[in-house]
């Protein structure tokens, strides 16, 4: 809905639907952003509207498709949601049902050096990753890992001064991101002509039969905080003694369930809650979705996932619809 041919079309198609179906909307559900065309036109309808947060409405999705009311233990990894705080969301672990949620972990924000262009660049993550975690001696393993003969020493110190400039560099909790980065660390892949191009390369050279993963540090605090700080210390070091790349995804991946299992029984303890939804584009990941779905069920916890919709954005309508009938019926 980014011109005016486009939201002509969504119009004129939403007409032909209320016809074909013979609805007349009482209400109507959208995203916080608001940035968004589809936000902006939302507001101008003279309709009951409601808010609805992008990663509540990915827990509401699987639970209109399971029938669930109560409470649950939401997992959502995604690229990107716009928080309630205003901030770029993307791994958020909720404790959520239809009437709201309370974000009590998600990972550490990451740095996107200008921005948009960051995602279409993921190498620019990686800068601003390495310089964070690293510091002074960043410039030692952005020439171990072989970034500066491939960008050249000018784009790369240009890249890192964008990096503390807040106002060109938002911060993201995006999951999405995180394995942006860590594809172009290793040298998988450091660009995204499309969603999830860096992600799907990692995934699918992700080594089989591996069964390590790499340490990380939680802040049990609230809300609890994911740090990869001395993961990417480990990745490093294993790119330095030769390690093949297919092991080192593969470890990254088992890193991330890893964190998943340890959060969520973390969640239970405090809340007493089994019921656990998954969703968000990272499970669209395979070798993550199955694992944690198989492990947290071996622990006890009934998991419940996208079936009939897919896990990323495409169920985000259906979670809206969910939450703004719930609020309807009160």
């Amino acid at each position: 809905m980014g011109n005016f041919e486009t939201l002509k079309f969504f119009e004129e198609t939403l007409e032909n639907l209320k016809k074909l179906y013979r609805i007349n909307p009482v209400a109507i559900a959208f995203d916080m952003h608001p940035g968004y065309f589809s936000t902006r036109w939302a507001e101008s309808q003279p309709l009951e509207g409601m808010r609805v947060q992008h990663h509540h409405a990915h827990v509401a999705s699987v639970m209109a498709e399971s029938g669930l009311r109560n409470e649950v233990i939401g997992v959502v990894l995604d690229g990107s949601g716009y928080g309630s705080d205003g901030n770029i969301w993307g791994s958020e672990f909720l404790v959520a049902d239809l009437e709201g949620f309370k974000r009590l972990g998600h990972f550490n924000y990451m740095t996107l050096p200008g921005g948009e262009m960051a995602i279409k660049e993921p190498w620019r993550i990686a800068l601003g990753w390495l310089q964070e975690v690293t510091g002074r001696d960043v410039f030692q393993y952005i020439e171990e890992i072989g970034f500066l003969d491939h960008y050249g020493e000018k784009r790369i110190k240009n890249v890192l001064r964008l990096a503390e400039l807040p106002e060109f560099t938002p911060l993201s909790s995006g999951a999405g991101r995180l394995f942006d980065a860590m594809a172009a660390i290793t040298g998988i892949t450091d660009t995204n002509t499309y969603e999830a191009e860096a992600a799907t390369a990692l995934e699918s050279c992700a080594a089989e039969g591996v069964a390590e993963d790499y340490p990380v540090d939680i802040k049990f605090a609230e809300p609890m905080v994911v740090d990869f700080s001395f993961t990417l210390l480990r990745i490093l070091e294993d790119m330095m003694s030769g390690t093949d790349s297919g092991i080192i995804s593969a470890r990254f991946h088992n890193t991330i369930i890893t964190t998943i299992i340890r959060m969520v029984n973390k969640l239970h303890s405090l809340t007493g809650i089994r019921d656990v939804v998954i969703s968000g584009g990272v499970f669209q990941n395979i070798y993550i979705s199955e694992r944690v779905s198989e492990r947290l069920t071996g622990e006890g916890f009934s998991v419940y996932r996208n079936r009939r919709m897919p896990s990323n954005d495409a169920n985000i309508s259906l979670g809206q619809a969910y939450i703004l009938r719930e609020r309807l019926r009160q």
